[in-house]
């Protein structure tokens, strides 16, 4: 369930933002470049999930940590939902105004969506 974001006021609409990310390596070496480089995100030993790149795979097609490896092999003859996928490059950082622009938008067209940035 996500959680209410600093601001948000009972009734009224707002944009929940989850940040998943994947690092090629062990824990503690994350651990040790995250606390150097990135101190304010304040990422713990517990928040992360160590596991093979097959692994991985089975975790972004959004199936359960522990799934067996046999979800790989069982392919649903028809789609049981559809969606659509853009990609882009941003050459400047998106400003605080223009995320917020964004997010406005999104909570305009009153509809279930998500957005996914990749480094």
């Amino acid at each position: 369930m996500p959680m209410i974001i600093n601001g948000s006021r009972e009734k009224e609409k707002t944009v929940a933002v989850f940040f998943t990310g994947m690092f090629l390596g062990q824990t503690k070496n994350l651990m040790a470049l995250v606390e150097k480089c990135f101190p304010e995100l304040g990422l713990q030993v517990k928040d992360c999930i160590e596991m093979s790149w097959v692994k991985s795979a089975i975790f972004w097609a959004d199936f359960a940590v522990g799934t067996p490896f046999d979800v790989l092999l069982d392919r649903p003859k028809e789609a049981k939902s559809s969606f659509k996928r853009k990609s882009d490059y941003v050459r400047s950082v998106i400003s605080k105004e223009g995320l917020e622009k964004i997010w406005k938008n999104m909570i305009d067209l009153d509809l279930i969506m998500w957005m996914q940035w990749n480094p």
